[in-house]
C-alpha cells in the first residue's frame, strides 16, 4: 500500500507499466465537473470508477484485498483513514473471494493512516 500526495504522483510511475495511463488521468480529472460512474480509461486493463461515498465509522469497516486489480484510491472532498495489513496477515475473511468483483473482505487488525 502507498499513501501519499498526488504531488508525488511522478514516484510511482516506474513501478507498474499501466501507471502512467491510469495517472494521467486521475491528473486530467475535472474535479468540480465529476461525474459519478465507471470510466474505461485503456480497454479492460484501466478504468475508474468515481463515486460519492458517506466515510462509515471506521469501527464499521472492514480491510479488502484484490487479486487482479490494483486500486488507486483518490478521496478528493473528503480526508479519509486508511486501515491496512500486509495481506499474508489476512487470516479472517468475511467470505469467499468475489471472483467477478475481485474483491475480498477480512475482518482482521490493521493499522490506521
Amino acid at each position: 500500500m502507498i499513501i501519499d500526495s498526488l504531488n508525488n504522483i511522478s514516484k510511482y510511475t516506474a513501478l507498474h507499466p499501466l501507471f502512467p495511463k491510469a495517472f494521467e488521468y486521475i491528473q486530467n480529472l475535472d474535479i468540480k465537473n465529476l461525474k459519478i460512474g465507471t470510466f474505461p480509461i485503456q480497454n479492460q486493463y484501466i478504468f475508474a470508477i468515481i463515486n460519492k461515498s458517506d466515510m462509515g465509522a471506521i469501527e464499521n469497516t472492514y480491510l479488502e484485498a484484490h487479486n487482479q486489480y490494483i486500486d488507486i484510491q483518490v478521496p478528493f472532498f473528503k480526508t479519509e483513514k486508511y486501515g491496512w495489513a500486509p495481506r499474508f496477515l489476512l487470516k479472517n475473511p468475511l467470505a469467499k473471494y468475489d471472483e467477478l468483483e475481485d474483491i475480498q473482505y477480512f475482518k482482521d487488525q490493521y493499522s490506521l493512516t
